[in-house]
């Protein structure tokens, strides 16, 4: 597989390292929703968002834990540059992006930022108080959040962000039309935009007062590396794992009936950069689940992506409903149409009764033809399907098969009797040899004979006899002739 990587370079990797990776992942997020609970929406966005390397805004009053769940996240990934900063109406470029290199100012004349340290040079940010920060810096942000570049006079910067984390008390329902205007274009470079409230449920609550009391009981983080980030969602930037078309197609219809029914109700459509992203989320969430490829159970995960609020996710799970059982119907009819066509592939060489004439072959013709048979048998039952249609074929074939194998081995039975030679107790020595040599063969060539039903073993058995018969006139002819039998 391959991956790409921040600054845009194509890496292989293998896929034990990758599964490795996603383990890791799995681990730290697992254990942050036991830490924080009633936030397993959220963390599950915040962890799709560093996935896809897009970005989150949460949502929620002052003291609900946002910020404590965001750096205890970012904390826990090595090897990464963190920046963290509560915006105000006060803030400027130079304190994000870092302050002016006064030589080149004096110099130049050119406001050069110094980005060490800065958000410029962060692979995660956090920004707190998003909705507080002034419009300057707001449309400077918009440049980091899409673009990962910052154009500022001369100087370009190009951030090597994965992911940034919004947080606010407000929701951009709370602000006013202006605020909403100047606010539109940054708040969609989030991608996922999720509102969090105070814990509810009274066990939930006896357990973070616990953790708050004792900070014993809080277990230290699984943690993760950089790399490991970079490497899942470099595969998602590097391949693509929508493969199979029925799937395709019923995400296509899906978000397009969601967006016109969602237009219908007063709200805005599924925009053209959201619908892709819809389709990379459902790639990391195969990847989550150890599948190299999505399936139709991925299509859950869009509601992320497409969908900001409760009526709209109701909206998109009906819908859903609505669609995937057409399109799963047409994937399966497909499935069991290739299904019908390897099988055809494995019995095109199967000679039919009528058109082979058994009776006629040898015995090396004969166990040829049994070796030929018994492959395509075994080919038959590496067949293992639900659909009653290729089961029936199946079945059909199998019993063809049988038919041809019991002839072929009711054959064989009578062409090893003829096999065994006419003996007596008294045969001269120049006879006896050969003719022991020639039971010998008989009774190996018994004793291979498949046992496919009861009336062949009988058959078996009675030659068996006939040629064990043969034996023992030989062995009493050796006897009197003084030879000791080499078989004896």
């Amino acid at each position: 597989m391959e991956y790409v990587d921040i600054v845009g370079k194509r890496h292989e990797v293998r896929w034990s390292e990758l599964l490795e990776a996603i383990e890791r992942v799995r681990a730290l997020f697992s254990s942050v929703k036991r830490r924080f609970v009633e936030r397993e929406s959220v963390i599950d966005q915040i962890k799709h968002a560093m996935l896809l390397r897009e970005h989150i805004l949460i949502n929620g009053p002052s003291g609900a834990a946002k910020s404590m769940l965001i750096r205890a996240i970012t904390k826990a990934i090595t090897n990464a540059r963190l920046w963290s900063m509560d915006l105000t109406r006060f803030t400027t470029n130079s304190q994000v992006f870092g302050g002016y290199d006064a030589r080149q100012l004096r110099e130049t004349g050119h406001s050069i930022h110094l980005t060490e340290f800065s958000a410029a040079d962060a692979h995660f940010i956090q920004l707190g108080e998003f909705f507080d920060a002034p419009p300057p810096t707001l449309r400077t942000l918009l440049g980091l959040l899409n673009e990962r570049r910052i154009r500022n006079g001369p100087q370009l910067i190009e951030p090597p962000l994965l992911t940034a984390i919004g947080d606010t008390n407000f929701s951009m329902e709370m602000l006013t039309e202006k605020s909403q205007q100047q606010l539109a274009a940054v708040v969609d470079r989030f991608l996922f935009r999720e509102e969090v409230d105070y814990v509810v449920e009274p066990a939930n609550r006896r357990q973070m007062l616990a953790m708050s009391l004792d900070p014993r009981v809080q277990d230290k983080l699984p943690q993760v590396s950089l790399d490991d980030i970079v490497m899942i969602s470099g595969v998602v930037k590097g391949m693509n794992l929508m493969l199979d078309p029925y799937i395709i197609d019923a995400y296509e219809e899906m978000t397009r009936r969601y967006s016109a029914l969602r237009q219908e109700k007063g709200g805005l459509r599924v925009s053209d950069r959201r619908y892709v992203r819809g389709a990379q989320i459902m790639e990391v969430s195969a990847l989550l689940h150890g599948r190299q490829a999505v399936t139709f159970e991925d299509l859950a995960i869009t509601r992320y992506v497409l969908a900001h609020n409760e009526n709209d996710v109701d909206m998109l799970i009906e819908i859903k409903k609505g669609v995937i059982g057409t399109w799963v119907k047409r994937a399966s009819r497909r499935e069991i149409e290739s299904e019908l066509h390897r099988l055809a592939q494995v019995i095109k060489d199967l000679p039919k009764s009528d058109n082979v004439d058994i009776e006629s072959m040898k015995l090396d013709e004969l166990k040829a033809f049994a070796s030929q048979l018994e492959k395509m048998q075994s080919s038959l039952q590496e067949f293992k399907t639900d659909s009653l249609e290729v089961g029936q074929k199946v079945a059909e074939w199998t019993r063809a098969i049988l038919a041809l194998q019991h002839q072929a081995v009711h054959h064989g039975i009578s062409l090893i009797e003829q096999m065994i030679p006419e003996t007596t107790t008294n045969m001269s020595a120049e006879t006896v040899g050969p003719v022991g040599k020639q039971v010998n063969i008989a009774l190996n060539e018994l004793r291979s004979v498949p046992t496919l039903s009861d009336d062949l073993i009988v058959r078996q058995s009675e030659v068996m006899v006939k040629a064990l018969q043969a034996r023992h006139n030989v062995d009493s002819s050796m006897e009197n002739l003084g030879v000791v039998s080499k078989e004896g």
